[in-house]
């Protein structure tokens, strides 16, 4: 259902009309001073956006931003664990055994 805003011309007021139908035009009336002389207000509306939808939109100058970041940040490289690792064969002796 259409909620449309209205601007008095007389007072300034802005005067919202529910409107049921698109077809049928239903008269407004200031609720400050009750004249009929009102022009239609033209609102902003907002639109729900997904996180994802948001996350396309992003500017590409963002992605190469965190990219260069990232690059920057020997620490932020997942990588870097793959260094530290050895086989299971490698190991001496397995240690003691873990009590949960």
């Amino acid at each position: 259902m259409p909620l449309y805003e209205y601007q008095c011309r007389r007072c300034d007021v802005r005067t919202e009309v529910l409107q049921r139908r698109l077809d049928t035009p239903r008269e407004a009336v200031c609720e400050a001073c009750g004249s009929r002389d009102l022009e239609r207000a033209y609102t902003p509306f907002a639109t729900y956006r997904s996180e994802l939808d948001q996350l396309r939109e992003l500017d590409p100058k963002y992605y190469r931003q965190v990219d260069q970041a990232m690059a920057a940040t020997p620490e932020a490289d997942p990588m870097r664990h793959l260094q530290r690792m050895r086989s299971f064969d490698s190991a001496t002796e397995p240690g003691e055994p873990i009590r949960f």
